[in-house]
């Protein structure tokens, strides 16, 4: 991947990026927002976002590329300044590859789960195309960890199958109580557990990020202004977002794209840096095109 891709470009695409694959978290927390008085609504866009951009589009993101190249040191994530300097972001790419392989791996598996489970639940051979997904998602982690070349590239897509199982099962665990506090808990216990929701649900958004750059003050510029946009619009609007349906699509065929394009990068493959805006953009169009065709 080219990692010289024009800024403003690499800010577009996190930006779009962030808001699509928040759109599940929106509309979760647009169902809590609702039993709270605006007071609450205001801190849930102001105060709530300092841990929401801060701790989650910039300490995390530093931290995972300090992990994953901590020969630079703890202050080298944040190296590649907001103008992404060439030979550092080369570096930082070449050493990161096996985590553009395990958060690829987890991406793509979660969009095959949507395709083949969450969306099937719609369709009338809902449970056989449920019973499909895992055994094919087992049979392509492992044709993926025998053919892979090395050891390294074995433990990378085993690392991003578990990332998958604890995203997946932290996601349902943190549905259960949904209703209840939509209704009975008190303010405090709703604003804990919006805040909560959205750090396990931007997860996602901040693994797909590294597909667009490896600059952590990059990442925190656009998936932040992603992160306040979502969550003035859940504030504001956000009985309307779950009419939307296409985004949801869009952001499922984003995070599929998006995770084959690290894991082509994580082995080699020297795709150009725009190719991630772009397919963002293309996983917008597919998705609005099919919900104006049913």
């Amino acid at each position: 991947m080219n990692t010289y891709t024009p800024v403003f470009l690499t800010v577009i695409g996190l930006i779009l990026f962030e808001v699509i694959s928040s759109i599940d978290n929106a509309v979760i927390n647009s169902e809590v927002l609702a039993s709270l008085p605006p007071p609450n609504r205001r801190w849930f866009v102001r105060w709530g976002l300092l841990m929401a951009v801060v701790g989650m589009r910039g300490i995390l993101p530093w931290l995972i590329v300090w992990l994953a190249t901590p020969y630079n040191g703890i202050l080298g994530p944040l190296s590649g300044s907001l103008y992404q300097d060439e030979a550092n972001m080369i570096l930082i790419h070449a050493s990161s590859r096996l985590l553009l392989l395990s958060g690829g791996t987890a991406l793509f598996l979660i969009f095959l789960y949507w395709l083949l489970v969450e969306r099937a639940s719609q369709n009338r051979h809902s449970a056989l195309r449920q019973g499909v997904f895992y055994p094919a998602g087992a049979a392509l982690v492992a044709m993926g960890w025998y053919f892979a070349p090395t050891d390294n590239v074995q433990r990378a897509i085993i690392i991003g199958a578990i990332i998958f199982l604890i995203l997946l099962t932290a996601k349902s665990l943190a549905a259960i109580p949904r209703q209840h506090m939509s209704k009975a808990a008190g303010r405090r216990a709703k604003m804990v557990y919006l805040e909560v929701l959205d750090s396990i649900f931007s997860i996602e958004a901040v693994l797909g990020a590294f597909a667009f750059t490896f600059s952590v003050p990059l990442i925190l510029i656009g998936n932040g202004i992603g992160a306040i946009i979502v969550r003035t619009v859940t504030a504001a609007r956000g009985s309307e977002i779950r009419h939307i349906a296409f985004l949801k699509r869009g952001a499922m065929y984003a995070l599929g794209f998006i995770g084959l394009i690290m894991v082509c990068d994580g082995l080699g493959a020297e795709l150009p840096g725009w190719l991630s805006f772009l397919t963002t953009v293309v996983a917008m169009g597919i998705a609005f095109m099919q919900a104006n065709t049913e």
